[in-house]
């Protein structure tokens, strides 16, 4: 009989957890350091969201490598997107209000 050490069995577990970023106004800069909880994350622009939000960050906004998520958006709307760190899937939301 062949054994195996438990910890080859054991798969990552995926955690997911909302995250809601402070409203931006239209046309405005707008800069927020997500600092760890972001950071070395990437955009799942294939991911499904809800229907009802806009998907994905709000043109004019970027994700950087540190975590922080800045620029000027440029289209009002409640967007959902889903950042994904390693393991862990974080769906955000990020209302763009006009100004």
């Amino acid at each position: 009989m062949k054994t195996m050490p438990i910890a080859s069995l054991l798969l990552a577990a995926v955690v997911s957890y909302p995250l809601r970023l402070p409203e931006s106004t239209m046309g405005v800069h707008y800069s927020t350091s997500m600092g760890q909880q972001l950071s070395g994350c990437t955009i799942d622009t294939t991911a499904k969201t809800n229907p009802a939000m806009a998907k994905g960050l709000p043109p004019g906004l970027a994700l950087s490598g540190n975590g922080s998520i800045s620029g000027t958006p440029t289209t009002p709307a409640f967007w959902m997107f889903v950042a994904v760190c390693g393991d862990t899937r974080i769906t955000a939301t990020i209302k763009v209000k006009v100004k």
